[in-house]
């Protein structure tokens, strides 16, 4: 466990003497009359906050404690081995560091950045602050300038009126003209739309013929192609009859000069020959009945293709005319949308006219009360200046001031998981067992005790415990105490502690962290988890097993800051605010908090060592405040210092603070 070195030691019983001084010292109001309201002021100090938790518990035998890592990670080194004895602070073994020291290191360079974005923004403070004074200089200058403006002003404003007036005729003029042309637009629209309207029957019956006589156009085809394969079969007939004829004619002639003749023969060759010829006269009078047709088909068709034509001519014609006059309603539409948005220009010309008539005739009725204000507003501008530079160099600078403290408050939480990344014996004690190897993972969970029940039913079965190291043979006396679940999640292994022994009033031993239970206790649907203290130095004798002790240990410490009386800081997280005291003036302003502690609060930044600030009133009567020890003093009371354990004590024997 880390040790604070006889310096530090007596830096904190400084500041532990400093903080009883500033309690005693608290100033107070008036205090003539019974019932007065009281002012309390108290002065900023440079020392050391604490933050503690207490419980109650009972002081007991050392036990065997299981040993292992806050948390977990792969093993690099055991240093020890079974049977070897250690002393307290004898590193036991190591878990992997790489990821913590890339965290502290990360860390620095945060913490590094910081420091340089709060060196950039004092140096810009500085700046700006230049920056300003030349700013009011140039305002003190703009006073007579004021002066000599006052009478070009109220000219400048006369003419405005007049130009503004001016604007607001023409303006009304251009309205009235666009009206009118909205008008016109409105009628041709009207008219336009009406012709739009007519059109369209037309088309439609347009589009009604031109289908109707490409439906006739369509039958009158296939009736010529019917006439024209009617003509092609005719023809094939009287090409038949003719040839048929023709062959009758020769068996006729064949027939009829036969010798011997053949008069029956020759009879019926010609009968045949009567009967092809009129077949022949048929078949003709068939194909000039099918040329007649094709011919007349082809008349109607030719008659049929102009109609079509016809009749797309005129749907051309007619959806040309009305193609224009949708053009045309297009247009006075867009004609109209264009009337109505110079109307809202024309409408918003005239309220912007009817705005710089008001604002220029307020203006010039207003010019010479804001010129003769202007010399007073200037003299009032250099306190304001100087009040807001200071209130921006102060935010600012707080600001990154409150980064840096974060940063540091990273690093140092970096540091000590880096630091847990080794472990050490919180006790000297012997090792019984060593539960780890190099490369294995090890689970984490801090130290913990084994119960004198557990240890011997472990040693009767051979079964192994479940800590990285097991130590036994711790000697000395220790103390177990039952912390509520918001203190124990506040309280690490190796954190000091005193205790306090009810048999030896008004001493306090010191001691440190060795075991935080990860079971709880419930009594009474109270939960409490036990934490096990070693005393730091040899007890006296006669502190014994079972005795009752207080235990109050330190979970939070803050050394060398600024630090103030906790009721004159309001806020909360690391905002806050003070009421500081400059002679007779009082003044709130913006600070950083860091640690809030027992009686007191660090001040990060806003706030320097030895400004004085205003506490809470109080109404106290005139006979309390004459019987204090201070005269008109008023005291407050309560811890305003504490005790850090290690190396040999504050007081030797173990004994480290007395005190109320």
């Amino acid at each position: 466990m880390k040790r604070i070195p006889d310096n530090k030691t007596n830096l904190v019983l400084a500041a532990i003497l400093v903080a009883l001084g500033v309690a005693a010292a608290l100033t107070v109001g008036s205090s003539s009359s019974s019932g007065a309201a009281v002012t309390r002021t108290a002065t900023a100090q440079r020392g050391v906050v604490l933050s503690s938790v207490s419980a109650t518990g009972n002081v007991e035998a050392s036990q065997s404690l299981n040993v292992n890592f806050i948390t977990g990670g792969q093993v690099t080194a055991v240093d020890v081995e079974p049977g070897q004895k250690v002393t307290e602070g004898e590193v036991l073994g190591k878990i992997d560091s790489q990821s913590a020291q890339l965290a502290v290191d990360q860390a620095e360079a945060q913490l590094t950045s910081a420091n340089a974005q709060l060196t950039n923004a004092n140096q810009q403070a500085q700046t700006s602050y230049a920056q300003a004074l030349l700013a009011l200089k140039a305002a003190k200058a703009g006073v007579s300038t004021a002066k000599a403006n006052q009478q070009m002003n109220g000219r400048t404003a006369s003419m405005s009126v007049s130009q503004a007036q001016q604007q607001l005729r023409l303006d009304r003029g251009k309205e009235q003209r666009d009206l009118n042309q909205q008008k016109l637009d409105q009628a041709q629209l009207a008219a336009d739309q009406q012709a739009y309207d007519a059109i369209g029957p037309t088309v439609t019956a347009d589009q009604t013929a031109l289908a109707a006589a490409q439906a006739k156009q369509q039958a009158d085809q296939q009736a010529q192609y019917d006439a024209q394969a009617t003509a092609s079969t005719n023809g094939t007939t009287l090409s038949n009859a003719q040839s048929q004829l023709s062959k009758d004619q020769q068996a006729e002639t064949t027939a009829c000069n036969a010798v011997p003749a053949t008069p029956a023969a020759c009879t019926a060759a010609q009968q045949q020959v009567a009967a092809d010829q009129s077949a022949v006269s048929s078949a003709q009078s068939a194909v000039a009945q099918s040329s007649s047709n094709t011919t007349s088909a082809q008349k109607t068709l030719s008659a049929d293709s102009y109609a079509v034509s016809q009749a797309q001519s005129q749907l051309q014609t007619d959806q040309a005319t009305q193609s224009k006059y949708q053009s045309a309603v297009t247009a006075d539409q867009n004609a109209l949308k264009a009337d109505a948005s110079a109307i809202i220009a024309d409408e918003l010309s005239l309220a912007h006219d009817r705005t710089a008539i008001a604002n220029a005739q307020n203006s010039r009725e207003s010019g010479a009360l804001k010129d003769s204000q202007a010399v007073s507003s200037a003299k009032q501008s250099i306190s304001s200046a100087q009040l807001g530079i200071q209130t921006a160099k102060q935010a600012n600078v707080t600001q990154q001031e409150s980064s840096v403290a974060q940063a540091q408050a990273n690093l140092t939480a970096a540091q000590l998981t880096l630091s847990q990344t080794t472990l050490t014996a919180p006790v000297a004690g012997t090792v019984t067992q060593v539960n780890g190897v190099v490369g294995a993972m090890t689970s984490g969970g801090g130290t913990t005790v084994v119960s004198s029940s557990s240890s011997s039913s472990s040693s009767a079965g051979g079964s192994s415990t479940t800590g990285f190291v097991v130590l036994t043979n711790v000697s000395g006396l220790q103390v177990t105490a039952g912390f509520s679940e918001t203190d124990v999640a506040k309280i690490r292994d190796g954190q000091p502690a005193a205790v306090t022994v009810d048999a030896l009033p008004g001493t306090k031993l010191a001691a440190h962290v060795v075991a935080i239970d990860t079971t709880s206790t419930v009594v009474s649907n109270v939960v409490t988890y036990n934490v096990t203290f070693a005393f730091d130095n040899p007890t006296p004798a006669a502190v014994k097993p079972g005795m009752t002790a207080e235990v109050d240990v330190i979970v939070a410490e803050a050394d060398n800051v600024v630090h103030v009386t906790s009721s004159a800081v309001t806020g909360t997280g690391t905002t806050g605010r003070v009421t500081v005291l400059v002679g007779k003036q009082q003044a709130v302003r913006q600070v950083v908090v860091g640690l809030r502690g027992d009686t007191t609060t660090e001040i990060v930044a806003g706030l320097r060592a030895g400004e004085t600030v205003v506490l809470p009133t109080l109404n106290i009567s005139a006979s309390s405040s004459s019987s204090s020890p201070f005269g008109s003093a008023s005291t407050t009371t309560g811890r305003t210092g504490t005790f850090r354990g290690g190396g040999g004590g504050f007081g030797g024997g173990g004994a480290i603070f007395g005190g109320p």
